[in-house]
């Protein structure tokens, strides 16, 4: 097992990531207060999953689109900008407040208020060079976020790492707007670009098939949360 240091912070206790593959003693859980596990759709993890009191936290879909560098540069929308600490606390903010799918928020094991600090802290480890490639962001005047991408460089493949768009902003083309903006900014480096998102998320898979991703996997999500550890 392997920790994981930035859940661990959060939640002010210890949490470990397991590998079902790799980790072939799973008699330590009774040790640890909170695991989870990534898996494809198999039969063989999830029994084990099962059998070792993990739960199904969540049903993820992994989109991926190819643009060749040598496809038409998509119009260019001057209303998206990279972020600067100008626009941290904003963007910030919009992630604590704006993500209602995800497995931390699902769980009910897992705090609404721990949830929302995780996506706040995912965000704000961009500003204080911990994590991300770039931010892209429109803004409704010179502090406000409408919305952001954050994304990942993963080999050689582009990762749409964080999505959000504020509520009151919604309905407006901003989240296509920052994916198409997004794809500008690298087409000319990379041609592979993915975002994983949940199978309830219909609005997501719709927005990410009409920018022209497409399903290419599923997974599975397992959490384990002992409740007679406190630390």
């Amino acid at each position: 097992m392997k920790k994981d240091d930035f859940l661990s912070n959060l939640m002010d206790f210890g949490c470990n990531i397991v590998d079902f593959e790799k980790d072939k003693d799973l008699n330590k859980l009774d040790q640890i207060k909170f695991a989870y596990s990534k898996t494809g759709v198999s039969t063989k993890y999830s029994i084990l999953a099962k059998k070792n009191d993990f739960y199904l936290a969540d049903v993820t879909v992994k989109l991926q689109n190819f643009v060749s560098n040598t496809t038409d540069a998509l119009n260019q929308n001057d209303e998206v900008k990279i972020a600067t600490l100008k626009v941290k606390e904003s963007i910030v903010n919009l992630a604590e407040k704006n993500f209602i799918y995800d497995r931390f928020h699902n769980d009910p094991n897992i705090s609404d208020e721990i949830a929302l600090k995780i996506k706040g802290q995912w965000i704000e480890n961009y500003f204080i060079g911990e994590r991300g490639d770039n931010c892209f962001v429109i803004l409704e005047n010179e502090s406000e976020a409408k919305g952001f991408l954050l994304t990942l460089i993963q080999r050689n493949e582009v990762v749409i790492d964080l999505i959000a768009v504020d509520t009151k902003f919604r309905k407006k083309g901003i989240a296509t707007k920052l994916i198409k903006a997004m794809i500008n900014y690298y087409r000319k480096k990379y041609s592979i670009y993915s975002v994983g998102t949940q199978i309830s998320n219909i609005p997501s898979i719709n927005l990410y098939e009409k920018c022209g991703f497409n399903i290419i996997e599923y997974g599975l999500i397992w959490h384990y949360f002992n409740t007679k550890k406190i630390k």
